[in-house]
């Protein structure tokens, strides 16, 4: 576990609630190939304070380090699981979120919303796992995440269609209430028929105007084929590029949310 210590002054405790209005939201939700997104919840702003590090949760036996910090954001994680990943690839992805996922919500009390979780897998299509308003527990969470069905439906096409899915990412931060709004999407950069480039070229466009910082997270193409070019294009930066295989990715991951999204005047 790698240590840190920060040297600013002690922040305290500052809690504000301000319900929204709207339906009832549910417990959380799993649809394929829609968008039926409930926004009532409650907006809650933590800032966290101390100079101590510990161990949250482990990736390749490594830990994710944890102390000093104030995060507010929306976080839509987008897992890729067609065909041209390997099975072991795209469980090693499921279990970075769930490690990303678990540390963000235990670093607050039960109940914030000071960090939102949205979880969409893809492949032809594709299926809404989890929205930002789901309230289910921590542990329930991880139940929905660990359920996640990684292998290939039966007449399903071995495509990946990654513009749809950020298509619906689009559709997805309408209902954030966080001016920081954050993509992690796990791809092996490969969009089916090259053609489609063009229009996910546009889609990432799209997102940036909406203030969306798009992180790519970079998995090996199970047959070894490799083109740099998505991986040029979509990431907000260059220091928004990583690589999947990383044995301290989730640190790297969870490093890079604390850099991008402190909270300060970040709920809307």
């Amino acid at each position: 576990m790698i240590y840190r210590f920060f040297n600013i002054f002690v922040l305290v405790w500052s809690i504000q609630s301000k319900p929204v209005v709207g339906r009832e939201n549910r417990k959380w939700a799993r649809q394929i190939n829609e968008i039926s997104i409930k926004p009532e919840d409650t907006a809650i702003k933590v800032v966290l304070a101390g100079n101590s590090l510990r161990k949250v949760n482990e990736v390749d036996g490594r830990g994710i380090d944890e102390g000093e910090f104030d995060v507010c954001a929306d976080i839509e994680m987008i897992l890729d699981i067609s065909c041209s990943l390997s099975q072991r690839i795209k469980e090693r992805s499921r279990e970075i979120v769930k490690k990303i996922t678990r540390s963000l919500l235990e670093g607050f009390s039960h109940g914030n919303n000071a960090v939102r979780i949205g979880l969409l897998t893809y492949g032809e299509r594709y299926t809404h796992e989890l929205f930002f308003n789901n309230t289910a527990s921590i542990d329930e969470t991880m139940d929905i995440i660990d359920k996640i069905n990684l292998r290939r439906s039966e007449g399903d096409i071995c495509r990946t269609y990654t513009h749809k899915a950020l298509e619906q990412a689009v559709e997805v931060f309408k209902t954030s209430k966080h001016t920081t709004k954050i993509i992690h999407l796990y791809t092996d950069g490969l969009t089916v028929l090259r053609r489609y480039r063009e229009d996910l070229y546009k889609i990432k466009d799209k997102l940036r105007e909406d203030g969306v910082i798009i992180n790519v997270i970079q998995q090996p193409h199970r047959k070894g084929k490799y083109e740099e070019e998505e991986y040029i294009e979509l990431p907000h930066s260059a220091d928004h590029l990583f690589k999947g295989t990383d044995p301290d990715i989730a640190n790297f991951l969870v490093d890079r949310i604390l850099f991008d999204a402190p909270c300060f005047d970040n709920i809307k």
